[in-house]
């Protein structure tokens, strides 16, 4: 008989060719929720945020970009013009 870890701890073994059976596992998502400051309807915020993030208002269409992570606080998304697309 082979060793199995898995028998140690009561789990079934995660390998089902060895008559085990393999286990669904789900990670927990962070899902918040703020006021979109276009016009006031909530933003869904799912999973982790970073500032610098864009999000979209369902409700305006407005882009909205995450400022604050702790709070949460969405400011609109003003698109930076470096002036490389000119030409002269």
């Amino acid at each position: 008989m082979a060793f199995k870890p898995s028998a140690l701890c009561g789990r079934p073994d995660p390998n089902p060719e060895e008559g085990g059976t393999l286990l669904e596992t789900s990670t927990l998502t962070q899902i918040r929720t703020t006021a979109c400051p276009a016009c006031g309807a909530e933003v869904r915020l799912v999973g982790r945020l970073l500032i610098g993030e864009v999000y979209g208002c369902g409700h305006c269409a407005a882009q909205l970009e995450v400022a604050s992570v702790e709070p949460a606080v969405l400011e609109p998304f003003a698109k930076v013009d470096d002036g490389e697309d000119e030409r002269t």
